[in-house]
């Protein structure tokens, strides 16, 4: 019996790769699977990375932190003009691979500059770089994106989510294997922020583009620019988004849901580092951890919830996050401690359930966008439901950064490095350091106030979310065909008018759905 319960998840894996080479073939799995394991890989330069940076070799307070987060993470909301610019404009006469090999080198550029210390002399120059290193990862994002939606939308709907349930898995075992060697790199002294970036991680990207030349990309069919192609194409990009409620109703909530709830990543990690000495080293082991179980969102998921009504995946799987969050608010209170349970395994527990309801929860969305996703810009349209994704998540850390300062969560004291001093005996007297020390009286009441806002998100998910898996249909144009209530409406058509007539139709709606969306939160 316990044979077969440790065989069993293998055995699926191999029959699930086999059936996938067979549909999708050997190389297109191998680019996918590589470039979602290097996202994953290079995970940690989403938030902790950047977070321990500014902190370690800048010496800044959590608030400071995250206002210089969302100015990088604005790359993460442009990822539909990648989307325009790799969809109109080919390179070679191919859109896919020219781009990804720009985007690693771009990345490359980023990563190196941030591990050379005169390049990186105030906080404004490494906001610059890791702009760019971020950026070149969005691109490359887009692209797998586009090349999996092409794929994934002629596999039909279990084929589909079975493919994105690949690409989330390669992407954990990369954060697998890479969040572990960034945290003890990152651990072992105040050059270990530099190390990770400027040669781990810009040797990825090296890696990322060679093994990306390995793949020859037909040409495609049309591999002019044309400007009059682009002009079109952003039409039936605004109509598809803003003219269609499947899709502009659950974004409004997706934006909404990361909007309203401020982010405290950054005072959270230095709370956990002051008070209860858990450093970027353990604190990557711990989310090691958790990314190992968080996988089981997925396979739950693929397995069992695939013909689930979105909307109360989105409902639910929110309800048990706003429970789950309430975590840090037992941490901060040691409330774990007074019932014997210690800050380590409280967290792997914690950040187990949390990452898996997260993964849980994203499915849907993705299989949705999908299935919506009009030919011929496949990468500006799911790059444009990524985007308008991320904003939320970007507005949400600004909002947090503003609230932190508004609490008075800072720095209270500047750390003393160790010295010695002769006395006139000849005695040597040695100086400890003194750590760092933060006001985190009103912590607590930031977390309340998060909790609050995850849990108000709910109360919209019935209206803004489509009720259930749709069925695909699509016109001759390539146009999606949504099934909903016994109506049929055209998503997409390349006559503007017609379509804009077409979306004005009204439709009931049930339950909804949503996902936390952006690199740093799939993380």
């Amino acid at each position: 019996m316990l044979v077969s319960l440790l065989t069993t998840p293998f055995k699926d894996l191999s029959d699930f790769l086999d059936h996938s080479i067979k549909q999708f073939s050997l190389p297109f799995m191998l680019i996918i699977g590589v470039t979602y394991f290097f996202q994953g890989f290079r995970s940690y330069a989403f938030g902790d990375g950047i977070i321990w940076f500014f902190s370690d070799v800048f010496e800044l307070d959590p608030g400071p932190v995250q206002l210089y987060m969302s100015t990088i993470f604005i790359t993460w909301n442009i990822k539909m003009c990648y989307g325009l610019l790799f969809d109109n404009f080919p390179l070679f006469g191919r859109k896919d691979i020219p781009y990804m090999v720009l985007s690693g080198a771009i990345s490359f550029i980023g990563f190196m500059a941030l591990g050379i210390p005169a390049l990186t002399p105030n906080p404004d120059a490494t906001t610059f770089w890791f702009f760019l290193a971020l950026m070149g990862l969005a691109m490359s994002d887009v692209i797998a994106d586009s090349m999996v939606v092409v794929q994934a939308r002629r596999a039909g709907e279990n084929g589909g989510a079975n493919l994105q349930a690949f690409c989330w898995v390669c992407s954990s075992i990369g954060g697998l294997i890479g969040r572990p060697i960034a945290g003890w790199i990152n651990g072992k002294d105040g050059e270990g922020s530099r190390i990770l970036l400027g040669i781990v991680y810009s040797i990825s990207s090296l890696v990322g583009c060679i093994i990306t030349l390995m793949h020859k990309e037909q040409k495609c069919e049309n591999p002019n620019w044309s400007f009059e192609r682009f002009r079109r194409q952003v039409a039936r990009l605004v109509i598809a988004v803003f003219g269609n409620r499947l899709v502009w109703l659950p974004m409004s909530w997706i934006i909404l849901n990361q909007a309203i709830v401020p982010d405290v990543s950054a005072a959270m990690n230095f709370w956990k580092q002051t008070k209860i000495d858990i450093g970027a080293d353990k604190k990557a082991y711990i989310d090691t951890v958790g990314d190992i179980f968080a996988i089981s969102g997925l396979v739950l998921y693929t397995k069992y919830f695939k013909q689930s009504r979105f909307s109360l995946v989105f409902f639910w799987t929110q309800i048990a996050i706003s429970l789950f969050a309430l975590s840090d608010i037992v941490l901060v209170e040691r409330w774990n401690v007074e019932a014997g349970i210690s800050d380590e395994f409280f967290l792997i527990g914690s950040q187990t359930i949390i990452n898996t309801l997260y993964n849980f929860q994203a499915m849907p969305f993705f299989v949705l966008a999908a299935q919506l996703c009009p030919t011929d810009i496949e990468a500006t349209f799911y790059a444009a439901m990524m985007s308008i994704g991320n904003i939320g998540g970007n507005i949400g850390t600004l909002y947090g950064g503003y609230l932190l300062e508004w609490l008075h969560i800072v720095k209270t004291s500047n750390s003393i490095h160790a010295s010695n001093t002769t006395l006139p005996d000849g005695t040597i007297v040695t100086t400890s350091a003194q750590p760092e020390q933060y006001d985190f009286t009103n912590l607590t009441l930031f977390l309340w106030i998060r909790v609050a806002s995850m849990a108000a998100s709910a109360l919209f998910v019935f209206v803004m979310v489509p009720n259930k898996p749709e069925p695909e249909k699509r016109d001759e144009e390539g146009g999606a065909l949504a099934d909903l209530d016994g109506e049929e409406t055209k998503l997409v058509q390349n006559d503007t008018e017609t379509a804009r007539s077409s979306f004005s139709s009204s439709h009931s709606r049930s339950p909804s759905k949503r996902t936390r969306l952006g690199s740093r939160d799939i993380e």
